[in-house]
């Protein structure tokens, strides 16, 4: 999923995946947004996380990333309360799925432009067509839904988690970056991303 798992709990230092995946993607190292520590996303509201964020970390929170801290913390609290749902629920990060599909280079435009959606079309078509033949349809034409209910870049990235995984494609099968990811406080640790990519790894 794209949501960060394994938060921090104190330290300026960027998470290990964090670091990993904005060295690889270069030119679209953007997209990898700095994630709170874990008593920051606890914060009942915006100020009194980033007070908290500023106090354990020194830095502040983007607003952008504190639209989706309801999220992040529903996802951490499910991982704190079920220990089963640590061995199936592992972190991705989109821009790194379509890395590992365009070979290990970062894509050439912007998720947003007509230009970087279109990249992104053509890197899932032939994927997707070979697992299941009717998902190479959901990118021929319009999309199948109005903006009002999801942005069109979202949807690819969604995609770009969801269909890709073993097969002819990618005979290995999912990756994790780096190799052998720590655990948090929580020993909640990600593992392989769909994608074939580096998956967010956790410290």
């Amino acid at each position: 999923m794209d949501i960060p798992i394994g938060l921090k709990e104190r330290g300026a230092a960027a998470r290990r995946c964090d670091r990993e995946a904005r060295r690889v993607l270069g030119p679209r190292k953007a997209s990898v947004f700095p994630v709170p520590c874990r008593a920051a996303v606890y914060q009942p509201d915006y100020d009194a996380a980033i007070r908290e964020n500023l106090r354990l970390t020194g830095k502040s929170i983007f607003k952008a990333v504190w639209r989706i801290v309801p999220r992040i913390r529903e996802v951490d609290e499910l991982l704190r309360r079920e220990p089963s749902a640590r061995r199936v629920v592992r972190e991705s990060h989109p821009e790194v799925s379509f890395w590992a599909l365009n070979r290990g280079r970062p894509l050439a435009h912007p998720k947003r432009t007509a230009a970087g959606a279109a990249e992104r079309r053509q890197l899932l078509k032939a994927i997707l067509a070979g697992l299941q033949p009717s998902w190479g349809k959901l990118l021929e034409g319009p999309l199948p839904f109005t903006p009002r209910q999801a942005a069109p870049d979202d949807f690819l990235d969604a995609l770009a988690l969801a269909g890709p995984g073993p097969g002819r494609h990618r005979p290995a099968g999912p990756q994790t970056g780096p190799g052998h990811p720590p655990g948090d406080s929580g020993n909640r640790r990600p593992g392989p991303a769909h994608g074939d990519g580096l998956c967010q790894v956790k410290q």
